[in-house]
């Protein structure tokens, strides 16, 4: 086993680490399953082991690599974690295992990874929260705008909702009584859905010639 192969970078995700009224600060992080992927590839799934211990109210991960040959013997190192916002156990395990890895290079490379600035809104509840163009974003844009960003690339633009029509236009009074009230012909056919007999009378008295895309 070559155990500098520990250190190579995996696959990585980002997260809000802290958010107030100058921007939302993203860290990149691995899941503790790729570390235990990684561990498995290079060391094999019988040549390494970890065990959890607590010491003076912290919980720590030891992890083992088993050095065969003229050694045979287990190598350990470890180090403790902090709790997560949510399942503090669980997070907190999760993050000593992370941990420990680091110490043997397994994800050590997200040291050297600078931290991503989003911007920030405030929802309902008064908090900051990582925003585009004004509106709150969630984990997979989040991850896109960050992956972006670390590369020096502009994120494609978020593309507007179509207004969604709701009304429909059935006879030719009506609807030039709408033309006349919004005074723009744009506007209605942007609203209100419009019948072929009513468009057809409406661009007769206008003397032009009708279009599918001017009747949809």
């Amino acid at each position: 086993m070559n155990l500098e192969d520990l250190k190579k970078e995996l696959p990585f995700k980002w997260r809000v680490q802290s958010a107030n009224q100058w921007g939302a600060q993203c860290v990149a992080y691995i899941d503790a399953r790729d570390v235990q992927d990684r561990l498995d590839e290079v060391c094999g799934p019988e040549n390494w082991q970890c065990k959890y211990s607590e010491h003076k109210g912290n919980l720590f991960c030891s992890i083992g690599v088993y050095r065969g040959g003229e050694h045979d013997e287990w190598v350990w190192k470890e180090d403790c974690g902090t709790e997560s916002n949510v399942e503090k156990q669980k997070g907190e395990a999760s993050d000593a295992f992370k941990r420990s890895a680091v110490m043997w290079g397994v994800g050590r490379f997200l040291y050297s990874m600078k931290i991503i600035k989003l911007d920030v809104i405030k929802d309902d509840k008064g908090k900051f929260q990582p925003a585009e163009n004004g509106k709150r974003i969630y984990t997979d844009k989040i991850n896109q705008l960050c992956t972006a960003k670390l590369k020096g690339v502009t994120p494609p633009a978020s593309q507007p909702q179509p207004k969604k029509k709701t009304t429909l236009i059935v006879n030719s009074k009506e609807f030039f009584n709408g033309i006349q009230k919004k005074a723009s012909y744009e506007k209605m056919k942007e609203h209100y859905f419009i019948t072929e007999e009513v468009m057809s009378e409406y661009l007769s008295a206008l003397n032009c010639d009708a279009t599918e895309s001017d009747l949809y």
